[in-house]
């Protein structure tokens, strides 16, 4: 996850990168971001939906809409966590997850 994220022109998306690796045969089950902004009164959540299990790193760009209010340049935490199963059935399974406060910036 980078260190700054760009709130888009209506202030109601943030735009946010995230790096995320995983092999084969893993196959992803959840994948998603999260962003809070001034204890919670503006946050939201979207999915990752272009992750792929191939050994390699990518960036993904993930626009984030808030669910209840507008996002404005300044600090806000972000979180992130790919969820995978190991096996077949799913019996096995594992996480990777992050978090910081990022910088805002934009409009």
């Amino acid at each position: 996850m980078g260190p700054t994220a760009e709130v888009l022109d209506d202030s109601t998306v943030v735009q946010v990168e995230v790096s995320v690796k995983c092999k084969p045969p893993a196959e992803v089950l959840e994948a998603l971001v999260t962003v809070s902004q001034d204890e919670g009164a503006a946050s939201g959540e979207a999915g990752i939906t272009s992750v792929v299990c191939d050994g390699k790193k990518r960036t993904h760009t993930v626009d984030v809409q808030t669910l209840d209010s507008t996002f404005h340049p300044g600090e806000a935490f972000v979180s992130s966590l790919v969820l995978v199963c190991l096996d077949a059935e799913c019996v096995e399974t594992a996480d990777g997850q992050d978090s910081r406060l990022v910088r805002v910036v934009g409009s």
